[in-house]
């Protein structure tokens, strides 16, 4: 996972470098226009599933906090991108009991603010035990262990480019998604990874491995994270943990998301970073 920090400096991160072309930061930055960020950060990290989170120079040493936090919550419960013209936009996502701890990274190029509501409607308390709130120019990031399960909320209010991810340090995970073809020596077929770009309007077989039980089901969905199409992938009788079946992918951009419910029925939903593309 790539996640590119953008300021007025160059900042390093464990897997990527990202730098703006320009030295000095116009007034009222990052909210002044004459600043754009490079879309070529932007594709880099929708394509390998990481994120771009704007930073002040002032802020360079405190940037550190989403690469440390980020290496311990590997699964990804929502993300959503995109350019927030004016005004606020809600987003809400389920949280389930295996969650030990949940990492919110949320950058909004121009932020006014960044309020996240638990379940129960109300605001979260930065003060409140096992809570890490950093707030920066243009977005925030929460570490918190222990999250009462529900349905949470995170809204933002400003304009200009956004990334909202959520990320959780739990033992359910959607850790591997691919798209398959039979291959093999007579008598010994099986499906291999596809050694082609994945098509557009055509049937493929795509495989999912799920750790974890409950699960309800599958779907794809876009950078927005709104539903794209319902899949219908089954179990293997061999290896409950293991789905597969025909996808005819009809987006040419789309992720991978599977649901459930856990011990307690609360539901959960993990999702595959990566985004795949899918050519005519």
């Amino acid at each position: 996972m790539l996640r590119y920090l953008v300021s007025a400096m160059a900042l390093l991160t464990p897997n990527s470098f990202a730098q703006q072309q320009s030295s000095q930061n116009p007034p009222g930055w990052p909210c002044a226009g004459a600043r754009a960020v490079d879309p070529t950060y932007v594709q880099l990290a929708e394509n390998t599933g990481g994120e771009v989170f704007l930073f002040d120079r002032s802020e360079s040493a405190r940037s550190l906090v989403l690469m440390q936090e980020g290496m311990k919550h590997k699964e990804t419960v929502f993300r959503t991108s995109g350019t927030l013209a004016r005004g606020y936009r809600d987003f809400q996502f389920p949280v389930d009991t295996t969650i030990e701890s949940l990492l919110f990274s949320i950058s909004l190029q121009c932020t006014q603010s960044v309020v996240i509501y638990r379940p129960s409607g109300a605001e979260l308390d930065a003060s409140a035990p096992g809570v890490d709130d950093n707030r920066y120019h243009a977005g925030r990031i929460v570490a918190m262990s222990r999250p009462e399960p529900g349905v949470w909320q995170v809204r933002i209010v400003g304009s200009g480019l956004f990334f909202a991810v959520v990320e959780a340090k739990s033992d359910v995970s959607l850790h591997s998604v691919r798209f398959v073809q039979l291959g093999g020596r007579p008598g010994h077929e099986g499906y291999f990874p596809m050694t082609t770009p994945v098509r557009l309007n055509l049937p493929q077989m795509l495989q999912a491995s799920v750790s974890g039980s409950g699960v309800t089901g599958f779907r794809m969905i876009n950078s927005g994270g709104a539903t794209l199409q319902p899949l219908a992938l089954a179990a293997d009788e061999n290896d409950q943990e293991e789905f597969q079946g025909p996808v005819i992918p009809s987006h040419k951009d789309f992720r991978i998301v599977v649901e459930g419910r856990d011990s307690r029925g609360y539901p959960y939903q993990r999702i595959f970073p990566r985004l795949f593309h899918a050519e005519p």
